[in-house]
């Protein structure tokens, strides 16, 4: 009996499902540092912050444990010398020391271990501001919706233009796409931070609130200094620069040269001489140090830029919208006023938790070129964190509206109901 072609596609289909239904379910691989992996799980259990997230990832990250592994250590071994002890995290003072002798396999495991424990800290930055951007974005579109509803009654009433009205519909939509994009992008974050750490998805995390970033950077100097015994880069060129004997530097200056060169002879007498590889030295130095340099002046450049909105833009924005209430009260502006004043503070704020989040992600690169941990002010020199949410608007009470309709005294006005009136 021969079936019907248009039959053929629901027996694949079928079969394929029970293929699928027959898959093995493959668990968990068991781990060889239980010890780990328990204080891990613990951990996680709580908030982390970037010092954490450090920790987190030499310990649970398949790349970390496998170069552990070619050093000749574990987890277990990190963990028992106190990786998760409640001190100041310094990558390179856990792995390694000033005094470290270090050969081209070994630097190459230690500059691994360092690459994943700053890229678990960026990660967090990451995924700390995303998270906290949210709530400003819900409170953004709310604004914007109140602002749609008193569009729509002001052009049932035939006291707004289409074209105004479209324009209020059109940022609404915006304010609607932002919060979708920023809800998104604090999921793909999430992501990236458990990538980071090792964790399968699905994983649950709790961040720490994002701090004020250091308000001032070490000096150059200073900064040279400790890259010079940190950066691994750098001492491997130092150590190559040292190598190179005195005769052979001194034999270009003892020996005459004419022009054009292409015409004579090597003055060196051969091709192959250790005077390139000091050269070669000395460039990878002055690249090292070219970089250090920038990336200071970058962080400097993300601090000033989170200063003047800390400091000047935002408070000067909440007194905007303080005295806007005032106003709105006292019948001397009205409600599109009002909106317009919450919604600037609530972008000043948004402002503030991207620019303290590109500031500690200059800081973190700038601590990646020395190799370690930098010093930062006390905690009485530091700045505090980012401003909370707008706080509800408190009237001042009135018995006549702006446009003449009786009002009631009120205890408190928010932008949504003041759409309303």
């Amino acid at each position: 009996m021969k079936l019907p072609l248009l039959a053929l596609p629901w027996l694949w289909a079928a079969g394929g499902a029970c293929v699928l239904a027959a898959a093995p379910d493959y668990p968990p691989l068991a781990r060889f540092d239980a010890a780990a992996q328990a204080a891990v799980q613990a951990r996680l259990q709580q908030p982390i912050d970037a010092e954490r997230a450090a920790q987190l990832a030499l310990l649970q990250h398949p790349s970390a444990r496998l170069a552990l592994l070619e050093l000749g250590s574990t987890p277990n071994a990190l963990l028992a010398a106190g990786l998760l002890d409640p001190t100041r995290f310094d990558a390179w003072q856990v792995l390694a020391s000033a005094n470290t002798r270090l050969d081209s396999g070994r630097s190459s495991q230690l500059v691994e271990l360092q690459v994943i424990a700053h890229t678990a800290q960026q990660a967090w930055v990451e995924a700390a501001a995303a998270q906290a951007l949210l709530p400003l974005l819900d409170q953004a579109q709310t604004a914007h919706q109140a602002q749609v509803e008193l569009a729509r009654s002001r052009r049932a009433a035939g006291t707004l233009a289409r074209l105004d009205e479209a324009e209020t519909n059109a940022e609404a939509a915006e304010a609607e796409l932002a919060v979708q994009d920023g809800h998104a992008a604090a999921q793909i974050a999430l992501s990236h931070l458990r990538q980071a750490l090792g964790l399968p998805l699905g994983s649950a995390l709790q961040l720490s609130p994002l701090t004020a970033p250091p308000r001032a950077a070490p000096e150059l100097a200073s900064l040279l200094a400790q890259a010079r015994l940190q950066n691994h880069a750098l001492r491997q060129a130092l150590d190559e620069a040292r190598r190179v004997p005195d005769s052979e530097q001194n034999a270009l200056q003892q020996r005459p040269l004419s022009l054009p060169l292409l015409d004579g002879r090597n003055a060196l007498g051969h091709r192959d001489n250790q005077l390139a590889a000091r050269l070669k030295a000395e460039r990878s130095i002055l690249q090292a140090e070219a970089e250090l340099s920038e990336r200071r002046s970058r962080y400097l450049q993300a601090l000033q830029r989170w200063q003047l909105l800390q400091d000047r833009i935002l408070p000067e924005r909440r007194t905007a919208r303080s005295e806007m209430l005032k106003h709105y009260n006292g019948m001397l502006r009205g409600v599109d006023a009002l909106l317009e004043s919450s919604q600037a503070e609530l972008a000043a704020q948004q402002q503030l938790i991207e620019a303290q989040r590109d500031a500690w992600l200059a800081w973190l690169a700038l601590e990646q070129s020395v190799g370690g941990r930098l010093p930062v002010p006390a905690p009485t020199d530091a700045a505090p964190g980012p401003a909370p949410n707008p706080a509800p608007m408190q009237p001042m009470p009135h018995t006549m509206h702006r446009h003449g309709h009786p009002q009631p005294p009120a205890d408190k006005v928010e932008p949504a109901q003041a759409a309303h009136h």
